[in-house]
C-alpha cells in the first residue's frame, strides 16, 4: 500500500461486546479493495480496564464503593444519594452466580459461535472467554490501548461541516473532525479523529430514586452494582427496591439462603434423631433475622411484576415463599424511641395504603443505571448546543472517586439521535451502538457497527439523508400507522409474532407493620389475605424515560433487518452470507421462546 495514501482515523471507546463488534466491522469494510486503495485506516480502541469483556470482565472480590450525599437539584430540599467506586478502580456490576437472560446462540455474534457444549444460560465466565476468543480469532487486541481512559471527546475547533455519505472522501478538512483527551497508565495525550464510536457500556452510573428521609435510614444501602453474593447477608433483613432483571435475580439469590434451612417464619428445619423434621423438636427459640442468624428476611419493594419477579405460586421456586413483596417505597421515617430502626413507607398501590414496615437493617437498590457520557462535557462543542442526555456529573458527586468526570453528561433517557437511533442527530461521524433496551445486544451491536463502518468508509454513496424506520407498533412512544382504508386485515407474518412474558401473579402483604419476630408465623409474614397485583396502568419509568429506545423482541429484528436493507448497496455484486440479508428464522424462534429460561433454570 502506497504510503501517500491519505489516512482516515476511528476511535472506539470501550472493547466490551459493542465495541468489539464495531472494530471487527471497521476492519472489514476499510480492508475491502474499493477502499484500501484510497486511503488507509488507523482504527484505536480505547478501553480502561486491562483487557477485553467489558461488564464481562470481573472478578468477585469485595466491591468498595463511596456514597456521597448532595441536596436534590429539584430545589425541594430533598437529597440525592450516590454511590461510585474510588478512584482507580472500576467494578463490574456482575455477582456471583449470574447467568445470562438468553440462550447462548441468540446471544452470539453472526460469524463467530459459542464452544460446543456451552450451557444454555451460560455463566459469566463462559461469555467472558468468548468474547475474548472473538478478539483472537480476529487479531482485534492490536488495536486496542488497554488502561486508557477517555478524559474528553469534543469537535476539534470549528470543523467545516457535517458528515454525509455524499461528502468528497476520504474529507479534505484540514482538521480532523473529533478530539479525545485520554490518559494512559504512564502518560496523557491528545488525539484527532475522522470518525467515533462511542461503546463505553450502560453499567457504571447507579440510579437511585430521591426518597425523602433515606439518608436518615440508619443500616447499610447499596446500589446493585456494589452487590457481590447473597452469603454476605445471612442473618440480615433486607429490602431489595426494583424487580427487573438484577433485582429479581437479587431477591431470588437472597432468598434462596433459608431454603431448606429455615421455614417462612424464621424457624429452623430441624431434623429428629429419627429422621423426622420437625421445628419443635428443639425448645429453644429460634433466633430472630438479623441478630447474627441464619435466618434472612428479604422484601421486594416494586411497582408491578416483570418475567424476572420470583413467583411464590410456582413450586419449582421455594425461594420465592420467602419473600415479602411490598409496593414502591414512599419515604423512610427516622428512627425514633418507639422506632430504634426508623420505619419505611410505601406508596399507595390501586388505592390501597400499606402500613409501614420496619426492622430492615439492609436496602439493595436495583432501579436501574443512567446512560452515561462522562467525557462528553455539558460545556464542550457539540454537547453545549446538543445535550443527548438530561444531567451532568454534579461538583462533589464524585468525591473520591473519578473527579474528572464532573461536567460529563448523564440521564435515564437518551435524546437528540438521528432517526435510526445510532448516529448523533445531523451528523453521522459519531455512532452510539446497542443503546435500545430491552434487546439481544450482541448481534444488534454488530449489525449497527457495520452500517457505521460501510457509511464511514465511503461503501454507501445513495444513504437516504433522512430514514424512516418502521413503525414498533408495541412502543406507545412511536406514531402510530395510519388507519388502514380497507377492512380487511392486512396478514402478519408469523416470525413477526412473539409471545408476551409470562408474569407471576404476585401478592402484596396484608396491608399491616410488618415487625419480624422470634416466633411469627408463616400466614403473618405472607399475610393471610393476599391483594393480588394487577400489571400497572401507569408507563413504566424505564417506558417514559427511554421512550423509542424500549425495542423487545419482534421489534429488534424488524430493525435490524432494515438495517440490513440500508446496506445491500455496498454489498451489490459480492457474494454475501445470508445472515447479512435477514435475520435467521431460528434466531427469531428461540428468542420467542420466552419460557425457555424458566424450563431450564427453574427461574
Amino acid at each position: 500500500m502506497s504510503p501517500s495514501l491519505p489516512v482516515t482515523r476511528v476511535a472506539i471507546i470501550g472493547a466490551g461486546s459493542s465495541g468489539l463488534a464495531t472494530l471487527k466491522q471497521v476492519v472489514d469494510a476499510f480492508a475491502r479493495p474499493e477502499v484500501s486503495q484510497r486511503t488507509t485506516l488507523d482504527v484505536v480502541v480505547y478501553e480502561a480496564k486491562s483487557d477485553v469483556g467489558g461488564v464481562w470482565l470481573a472478578d468477585c472480590e469485595p466491591k468498595r464503593f463511596c456514597r456521597k450525599e448532595l441536596p436534590s437539584t429539584k430545589g425541594d430540599g430533598g437529597e440525592q444519594l450516590y454511590f461510585y467506586p474510588p478512584d482507580g478502580e472500576d467494578p463490574s456490576p456482575m455477582y456471583e452466580g449470574l447467568r445470562t437472560n438468553l440462550p447462548y446462540d441468540v446471544m452470539q455474534f453472526r460469524e463467530h459461535g459459542f464452544p460446543p457444549n456451552t450451557a444454555v444460560f451460560p455463566d459469566r465466565e463462559t461469555v467472558l472467554a468468548y468474547l475474548s476468543s472473538y478478539a483472537d480469532r480476529y487479531s482485534l487486541r492490536q488495536h486496542i490501548r488497554f488502561q486508557h481512559r477517555v478524559l474528553r471527546l469534543r469537535h476539534s475547533g470549528n470543523p467545516t461541516g457535517l458528515f454525509s455519505s455524499s461528502a468528497t472522501w476520504p474529507l479534505a478538512d484540514s482538521r480532523r473532525r473529533w478530539t479525545i483527551d485520554w490518559r494512559g497508565p504512564d502518560e496523557e495525550g491528545r488525539d484527532e479523529y475522522d470518525f467515533v464510536c462511542v461503546a463505553n457500556g450502560h453499567y457504571a452510573d447507579g440510579w437511585i430514586p430521591e426518597v425523602p428521609g433515606l439518608s436518615s435510614f440508619p443500616g447499610e444501602i447499596l446500589q446493585s452494582r456494589f452487590y457481590v453474593r447473597p452469603q454476605d447477608f445471612v442473618g440480615r433483613n433486607v429490602m431489595v427496591v426494583g424487580s427487573f432483571a438484577s433485582g429479581g435475580d437479587i431477591s431470588r439469590q437472597l432468598g434462596s439462603l433459608n431454603v431448606g434451612k429455615y421455614t417462612t417464619s424464621g424457624e429452623p428445619v430441624i431434623t429428629t434423631p429419627t429422621g423426622i423434621e420437625n421445628v419443635d423438636y428443639d425448645p429453644s427459640p429460634p433466633p430472630r433475622a438479623g441478630s447474627g442468624s441464619g435466618f434472612t428476611k428479604v422484601w421486594c419493594s416494586m411497582s408491578s411484576p416483570t418475567a424476572n419477579t420470583p413467583d411464590p405460586s410456582d413450586p419449582n421456586q421455594p425461594f420465592a415463599k420467602d419473600i415479602t413483596f411490598v409496593p414502591l417505597i414512599s419515604h423512610l421515617e427516622p428512627p425514633s424511641p418507639s422506632h430504634p430502626s426508623g420505619r419505611i413507607h410505601f406508596q399507595p398501590h390501586e388505592g390501597e395504603q400499606h402500613d409501614p414496615v420496619e426492622g430492615v437493617d439492609t436496602i439493595i437498590f436495583a432501579t436501574g443505571y443512567n446512560y452515561h457520557l462522562p467525557f462528553c462535557k455539558a460545556g464542550d462543542e457539540p454537547w453545549s448546543g446538543h445535550r443527548m442526555l438530561d444531567s451532568v456529573v454534579r461538583e462533589g458527586e464524585r468525591e473520591g472517586g473519578k473527579q474528572d468526570e464532573e461536567g460529563g453528561m448523564k440521564g435515564l433517557g437518551v435524546k437528540g439521535l438521528d432517526e435510526l437511533l445510532l448516529f448523533l442527530e445531523g451528523d453521522r461521524s459519531i455512532a452510539f451502538p446497542a443503546l435500545p433496551y430491552q434487546v439481544v445486544p450482541f448481534p444488534l451491536a454488530e449489525i449497527q457497527g457495520r452500517l457505521a463502518a460501510l457509511l464511514w468508509a465511503g461503501l454507501l454513496p445513495s444513504f437516504p439523508p433522512h430514514p424512516k424506520l418502521p413503525i414498533n407498533p408495541s412502543n406507545p412512544f412511536w406514531t402510530p400507522p395510519p388507519t388502514p382504508t380497507s377492512s380487511t386485515p392486512e396478514p402478519t407474518a408469523p416470525s413477526a409474532i412473539t409471545k408476551p412474558l409470562e408474569k407471576p401473579t404476585i401478592s402484596f402483604q396484608e396491608s399491616r407493620s410488618v415487625t419480624p419476630s422470634p416466633r411469627t408465623t408463616a400466614a403473618n409474614v405472607n399475610g393471610p389475605k393476599q391483594q393480588p397485583l394487577p400489571p400497572s396502568k401507569a408507563t413504566r419509568k424505564v417506558m417514559a424515560q427511554r421512550q423509542k429506545l424500549v425495542f423487545g423482541a419482534p421489534y429488534e429484528w424488524t430493525y435490524e433487518e432494515y438495517l440490513m436493507g440500508l446496506m445491500a448497496e455496498a454489498d451489490h455484486g459480492r457474494d454475501v452470507e445470508d445472515h447479512w440479508k435477514k435475520v435467521e428464522p431460528w434466531r427469531r424462534e428461540r428468542r420467542a421462546d420466552t419460557g425457555l429460561r424458566k424450563r431450564t433454570l427453574g427461574y
